[in-house]
């Protein structure tokens, strides 16, 4: 049997134990997201068209009603060149993003699909929408209603959306270097309902590690939601959203106040940022 030599010794558990303790592993449900739907007010104003719909509100029930999301990829659209009799190589020349993929559990005051028709018969007046005559701001209104039929203007639609991806404060060896002193506990009050001990316990606040910027998306793609009476689920909502661009921190120095669309906020460096960062 013939040895080969210049390679590294075969991993094992032991190593992959010792690395297991430095680098943790990535939780799929720490997690937030936030879409923003004050990033646009001719959408802010259909929607305020449901009695039910208040922005407040209505961004925290998205927040904490979506159990399912996904972290945005992308593809790298290649071509094909050979230099004299080589095989074929490949070079890239762009990026296709991969589509957004939401999961809501719907509300029983049905706040969450309200929004979601009022958005897209917006987007495309696919239904009339009628409404009672209280005031002349009413008519007024109506006149600059949606045509059936016809679609909005696309910057009338859109809104950015964030998701921060959270880890438990002893994951990773970044997390784990802050002291314990340093790290933001739960106190009893907030685990064990009803305890008035604010005290706090050895359960840290998950810490943020990564955050993704997705600008001027739009849902076009909203699920059927099915019904039975063999069985009592909960009903969800699927929404597919496309959008035009993302960003993340790791391409914005870790922060996400240096997020910048790239489309329609310039490529070019923004003296003030060099100068910040130059000064902290």
């Amino acid at each position: 049997m013939s040895r080969i030599s210049g390679t590294m010794p075969m991993s094992n558990y032991a190593t992959f134990k010792e690395q297991f303790k430095k680098s943790g592993y990535s939780s799929n449900n720490f997690y937030d997201i936030t879409i923003e739907l004050d990033s646009n007010i001719n959408l802010i104003r259909q929607l305020s068209k449901d009695p039910q719909f208040g922005l407040r509100s209505t961004k925290q029930l998205l927040r904490l009603y979506c159990d399912e999301a996904t972290m945005p990829g992308l593809t790298m659209s290649t071509g094909d060149y050979r230099i004299t009799n080589t095989p074929n190589l490949k070079y890239a020349y762009g990026a296709v993003f991969s589509g957004l993929n939401v999961s809501f559990m719907l509300d029983a005051d049905s706040q969450i699909k309200n929004m979601f028709d009022l958005w897209t018969n917006w987007i495309y007046g696919y239904a009339t929408q009628r409404m009672s005559l209280l005031d002349l701001s009413d008519i007024f209104e109506i006149s600059h209603q949606q045509d059936n039929f016809r679609t909005a203007y696309r910057d009338d639609y859109t809104v950015d959306i964030m998701i921060v991806k959270y880890e438990r404060s002893m994951n990773g060896s970044i997390n784990g270097r802050e002291p314990n002193d340093k790290r933001t506990a739960y106190s009893f009050e907030h685990i064990i309902p009803d305890s008035r001990d604010r005290k706090n316990t050895k359960f840290y606040k998950a810490i943020p590690v990564h955050a993704t910027k997705i600008f001027n998306a739009f849902p076009s793609n909203i699920s059927s939601v099915s019904l039975g009476r063999e069985e009592t689920s909960m009903s969800k909502l699927s929404v597919g959203f496309e959008y035009e661009t993302f960003t993340t921190t790791t391409l914005n120095s870790l922060s996400v106040d240096n997020f910048r669309d790239p489309i329609n906020g310039g490529t070019g460096i923004d003296i003030l940022d060099t100068l910040k960062g130059i000064l902290a």
